[in-house]
């Protein structure tokens, strides 16, 4: 029961919901959140005694409530997906695996309540729920393709390494010297560890023509010599090359279509199978640079956000406005060393807005750009760029990014410190140290 009484104060967070307007990635996690709760608090229902008819009234009346804001606010997430601004999966509309029990279970809540002066209202926005989350799943089925690749990144955020820098490492200690044909092996048994976990179990089995086709690359010898290559294990690695282009030596991930599938299938896989969808994703990340170190000519063949230009992509108005905020005159004055000059405050928003972090900067510049950059300066300032015994509010008054001071200074405070990108900040900083 104290679950079920947590469940239910836990429901009140859905008032936050109110005082949001847009489907940005924070008010996108807590409609995700609320969406959740409703499916919880609906299956906790379920579950109560038939003689709990008190503990029952208090459930459904929780449960009105987080349907009325959900209800308020999907239209608002709609409309950005119709706009290919952003998508978000839902525990109980994630593509063809969509929860059909959520529907029973909250059917029977209706009929049960089919007497109760509250019945309209909770009837109502029942289907109302089930009316809208049809909605956005169908909006999702024309949404451009690189509204999944956004999605992918986005949900990457949520999952540290793990440990695969260090694993990685380790790897590469114990070949001494590698080159770039032990990289591929590398690169393989990755991918082999991904496809063991089921990663692609959910996309469509292959036919014999597209399994024969693909089957020849595991001829390539760059597995060890005793592994045994199963007819499922060459069923997943089909799969897998439905969202990886090879160019040779590199086995390159294609975000628009692999971001789909995972949007598609996100609450179908298991803790260990969406970890493994991501840590994949930062072992080729490493392997990869690995071999460009080796061969530089190989960056032709990583993603534009890796190698190319900026310029004419989604992240150029934040990197531009973060390199010119840090090469004005304040920054010069406030800065604790010559060498954090306009060649660094270059190299620093090139390689913020290349990291993991970039596309989620990207999404709120053009409404939080002042915001953004106070966290920026404030991070800096914990990483010792800007010299720490300037106070917060004369940062605020010397960068003059908004006219009142002190609003400003307070993005540069603790706020700054809370930021996901904090620790690139100074991981950044001290590598260039």
């Amino acid at each position: 029961m104290n679950n079920i009484t947590e469940e239910i104060e836990g429901s009140q967070m859905g008032e936050a919901l109110a005082a949001d307007t847009k489907a940005s990635p924070y008010s996108l996690t807590k409609l995700r959140d609320i969406i959740s709760d409703i499916r919880l608090l609906v299956s906790q229902y379920c579950k109560l005694p038939t003689v709990c008819w008190d503990t029952k009234e208090m459930f459904v009346d929780s449960l009105i409530t987080l349907l009325k804001r959900t209800n308020d606010h999907l239209p608002f997430y709609i409309e950005d997906l119709k706009q290919n601004k952003c998508i978000e999966a839902f525990c109980i509309s994630s593509g063809q695996f969509r929860d059909d029990d959520f529907w029973t279970w909250l059917d029977k809540i209706c009929n049960e309540m089919r007497n109760e002066k509250f019945f309209p209202s909770l009837k109502d926005n029942a289907d109302q729920l089930q009316s809208l989350l049809a909605e956005a799943e169908t909006t999702v089925l024309h949404c451009n393709p690189i509204v999944f690749e956004k999605y992918f990144f986005r949900k990457k955020l949520d999952y540290s390494d793990g440990g695969v820098v260090k694993r990685f490492n380790l790897m590469l200690y114990e070949y001494h010297t590698p080159s770039v044909e032990k990289l591929r092996e590398m690169q393989a048994l990755a991918v082999i560890e991904a496809l063991n976990k089921g990663v692609f179990d959910f996309a469509p089995t292959p036919s014999q023509q597209e399994k024969d086709k693909v089957s020849q690359e595991f001829q390539s010898g760059f597995l060890p010599c005793d592994f045994e290559v199963t007819e499922d294990l060459r069923k997943a690695y089909t799969k897998f090359r439905r969202f990886a282009e090879k160019k040779d030596p590199m086995m390159i991930i294609n975000y628009k279509r692999y971001g789909k599938y995972i949007q598609n299938h996100y609450y179908d896989f298991s803790d260990d199978q969406r970890y493994a969808i991501f840590e994949l994703d930062m072992m080729l990340d490493l392997i990869h640079k690995e071999m460009v170190k080796l061969e530089p000519e190989l960056a032709k063949n990583l993603p534009s956000i890796v190698n190319g230009s900026l310029e004419n992509t989604i992240f150029f108005a934040p990197y531009l406005g973060i390199k010119k905020m840090l090469q004005q005159e304040w920054f010069v004055i406030l800065r604790s060393d010559k060498k954090y000059d306009k060649k660094w405050a270059g190299a620093f928003a090139d390689g913020l807005m290349r990291s993991e972090y970039g596309l989620l900067i990207t999404e709120v510049w053009k409404d939080k750009k002042s915001q953004i950059m106070g966290y920026i300066i404030g991070c800096l300032k914990v990483a010792g760029v800007i010299n720490r015994k300037i106070s917060n509010d004369e940062i605020a008054r010397e960068a003059a990014i908004m006219d009142k001071a002190r609003s400003f200074g307070k993005y540069l405070g603790k706020e700054s410190h809370e930021q996901p990108y904090a620790q690139w900040i100074k991981m950044h900083v001290d590598d260039y140290c």
